[in-house]
């Protein structure tokens, strides 16, 4: 097979043309991924960086005069778990902060909490109520009695009066006072079992998530200093993340 000698010159160029796009990276983009940062010289940006994220992708341009790196990527779901593992999820003091964040998740598990115990918390109040007026009932037959001339069957029925009022106010009222501490207890129980599981999905789901896509933007200065001049992600916004939290989880 006969190839003419202008067509082979072309093919010769093509190739080369191919080499040098191959071969020449860009300068910056080198520069961040072979750098580090001042607090954590123990590792490359680059490695550290492409093990965190997938769909991972560097571009370089000028802005305002400075040599500028953007790095785009979604989180990973190794770097997902390795985050949702290090942020406890039975700790109850997230719910501080997670009740800011996601307040119609607390609301509806409370609302779910008082629905469940209604019924129990209604009836322990009846029956405090009632106690309340039979003790005053009894104390106002005692008043009534004690006013009216004294005989010895008045004696008599101030004293059962004042038997039922002792047993009202003692026996009475501490089996309805043990049974609204038990109830509590169970209701605290229940809402500590209730924020657990709110505080494991918003984790789950919510906290670096997977596949969330991030761009961080770095700034390349003379002599190759690198700084980071941007981090943008919707978990880490989300949970109001600052640089130096988002990097200290990257490098874990």
């Amino acid at each position: 097979m006969k190839i003419s000698i202008s067509k082979s010159l072309t093919y010769l160029a093509l190739f080369c043309s191919i080499f040098y796009l191959q071969g020449c990276g860009d300068s910056n983009v080198e520069a961040v991924k072979g750098g580090v940062l001042f607090h954590y010289q123990d590792a490359k940006i680059g490695p550290v960086f492409e093990a965190n994220f997938t769909n991972t992708r560097w571009t370089s341009s000028n802005k305002n005069g400075r040599n500028c790196v953007t790095f785009t990527g979604k989180i990973s779901k190794a770097t997902h778990e390795k985050m949702a593992n290090l942020l406890d999820i039975k700790n109850s003091n997230h719910d501080f902060v997670f009740m800011k964040l996601f307040p119609d998740l607390y609301k509806n598990a409370n609302e779910k909490l008082d629905k469940q115990f209604q019924g129990e918390a209604d009836s322990l109040k009846k029956q405090s109520d009632e106690l309340d007026e039979l003790i005053l009932k009894f104390r106002n037959q005692k008043s009534k009695l004690e006013e009216e001339e004294q005989t010895q069957k008045n004696e008599i029925q101030i004293e059962e009066l004042e038997k039922k009022i002792a047993i009202a106010r003692n026996d009475t009222w501490m089996e309805l006072n043990n049974k609204t501490v038990n109830l509590r207890e169970r209701q605290e129980k229940e809402r500590a079992k209730l924020y657990g599981a709110i505080r494991s999905e918003i984790i789950g789901k919510y906290f670096w998530t997977e596949g969330d896509p991030v761009e961080i933007e770095f700034v390349v200065h003379p002599e190759a200093n690198i700084e980071i001049k941007e981090m943008k992600g919707d978990s880490w916004n989300k949970f109001r993340l600052s640089m130096s939290d988002i990097l200290d989880g990257i490098y874990k």
